[in-house]
């Protein structure tokens, strides 16, 4: 498909928290000052038809009408009421499917990686499985005398496993705990998804107001492969360099 033009008004914009939301500076990485810390706005368009315009009359025929909501929390970006706005709709970056279980080994031994103890492990059963849009890495952080292989495959009592795609431990091993869904992402900002699926959150993903539980939160588990590197993260424990 290509892209496709509409016509839009802005008809609206609405504060939509109680207080000003922490975020820094796009494309600077420094925080904003307290009194410039941006109001998240939502703000209504619809479109636009005029029977006086001609170019009104084309559109209304040929391209996209009704409604659309953005919420905004980038305080560079604000629309005017009152004021039309041309709107583009173009074809998105097609996402990968999940790989079966012996591409998955396939691609990983092919970059030259050490991997063992596969194990067709999965939470499919409890969700959605891709299409997949990223990779989340954790450290374990583990206390002594842990196994985090068996850790990351069993998980515990509150998080039942596997925990991870995979856990690469100190000698450089990628163990591979699961292949599937897993509890390791868990819930987030539908906002921050988007970013990572159209590579445009720049030097930081953008303000998340969405948790796991909250109401409005994607499922991070369906979309991302885990990665647990096992370190305790506590600035003591150093990384080799194989890992």
């Amino acid at each position: 498909m290509a892209t496709v033009r509409a016509k839009f008004l802005c008809r609206s914009v609405e504060q939509t928290a109680a207080q000003p939301i922490d975020v820094q500076v796009y494309g600077s990485g420094e925080p904003l000052p307290t009194g410039e810390k941006p109001w998240p706005r939502t703000f209504r368009f619809h479109a636009v038809y005029d029977t006086t315009v001609p170019e009104d009359q084309r559109y209304a025929k040929a391209t996209p009408c009704g409604a659309v909501e953005i919420q905004v929390d980038n305080p560079a970006v604000s629309f005017e009421p009152g004021r039309q706005h041309y709107l583009d709709f173009t074809p998105g970056r097609m996402m990968a499917s999940p790989l079966a279980a012996a591409q998955l080994v396939a691609a990983l031994k092919a970059e030259g990686c050490k991997v063992r103890d596969w194990r067709n492990h999965n939470r499919n059963s409890r969700g959605a499985w891709g299409p997949v849009n990223g990779v989340m890495i954790h450290h374990t952080a583990n206390g002594p005398g842990v196994n985090v292989v068996d850790l990351i495959y069993d998980g515990h009592t509150d998080l039942p496993g596997p925990l991870a795609t995979g856990c690469i431990t100190k000698d450089g091993t990628i163990h591979l705990t699961g292949n599937g869904r897993a509890n390791h992402a868990g819930g987030g900002a539908p906002r921050v998804l988007a970013a990572v699926v159209n590579e445009s959150y720049g030097d930081y993903p953008p303000a998340t107001h969405e948790r796991q539980g909250s109401s409005g939160a994607v499922d991070g588990n369906s979309h991302f492969y885990g990665c647990e590197y096992d370190n305790r993260g506590d600035g003591t424990d150093p990384w080799p360099r194989v890992q």
